[in-house]
């Protein structure tokens, strides 16, 4: 790829901004595209080069200002999310963070220890991506307690993801398709960076260090060619996968958190965005 001198039309549509140290434009030549990257820092994490918009794509955003009711299990912010839980989900499973920007805190119910308390929320039924459509994955998030916790969040297909009232399968073996950070306090202090293909580990990495409870920014991004995915963690490029196993797999965005003692366990949710290539 290479970058293009900004027509006078495209300085107008991003007025007073340095293209030369904090943003620019480029034409993507294999996604036939114009894109804007931006130098941002969210919630405090080192400055990194993000895609915030590309001409023509597929572009989500949410800020987690959140509705108060829980209605079937759904709550609506900017998007409409669905809400799993083990007991089933009611409205102490969230809650709004009432910090600036907004923010969701998705709660265990802090009464049934062991794999069987846990919450989760996704897309429900609806799979939008995939590998072969290069997703551009970025959200801040906050553990609240950083121990006695099982974490997972990123991408996974739609097998083996438990419903209402039902324990989670074991280490592992769940989602059976994904892209996601995976952490279990009990087995291991370290937080993994997981590929998974129908159940079967097919790429990993694990991070040296222990998951905190200051803010975290997690970017996944998979290159043009849908066989390469980078994990990026507050700005540092923490490992690039192959993830060309799931090529034709549908995924959705995902958060899980799970706790083995009997207490509340939580994370806050904060500033997501996907953006996908367009499909045709």
């Amino acid at each position: 790829m290479r970058e293009v001198p900004l027509s006078r039309l495209q300085q107008l549509a991003f007025p007073l901004i340095n293209y030369s140290e904090t943003a620019y434009c480029r034409w993507n030549s294999v996604k036939n595209r114009l894109e804007f990257w931006q130098k941002h820092s969210p919630r405090g994490s080192a400055a990194h080069w993000q895609l915030f918009q590309a001409w023509p794509a597929i572009k989500w955003v949410e800020t987690f200002l959140v509705d108060p009711n829980l209605v079937n299990d759904y709550f609506r912010c900017d998007l409409s999310w669905l809400v799993n839980a083990n007991p089933a989900p009611n409205d102490s499973n969230y809650t709004p963070t009432n910090e600036p920007g907004g923010g969701l805190e998705l709660l265990t119910d802090g009464n049934t220890p062991g794999i069987a308390d846990w919450v989760a929320q996704g897309w429900g039924g609806n799979y939008p991506t995939g590998v072969d459509y290069s997703p551009h994955l970025s959200i801040v998030t906050q553990l609240i307690t950083s121990t006695s916790i099982r974490r997972l969040m990123g991408l996974v297909g739609a097998t083996n993801k438990p419903g209402n009232g039902v324990a989670f399968p074991a280490l592992l073996t769940f989602p059976y398709d994904g892209i996601y950070v995976n952490c279990d306090t009990a087995d291991s202090p370290c937080t993994r960076i997981d590929v998974v293909k129908d159940g079967v580990l097919q790429d990993q990495f694990t991070l040296a260090t222990a998951p905190t409870t200051d803010h975290h920014h997690m970017g996944i991004v998979v290159n043009d060619a849908g066989d390469r995915v980078q994990m990026r963690r507050d700005g540092v490029i923490e490992c690039t996968l192959d993830c060309s196993s799931l090529a034709g797999v549908q995924l959705q965005p995902y958060i899980m958190i799970m706790t083995n003692v009997n207490a509340v366990r939580s994370i806050h949710l904060h500033e997501f965005r996907l953006i996908m290539d367009e499909v045709l």
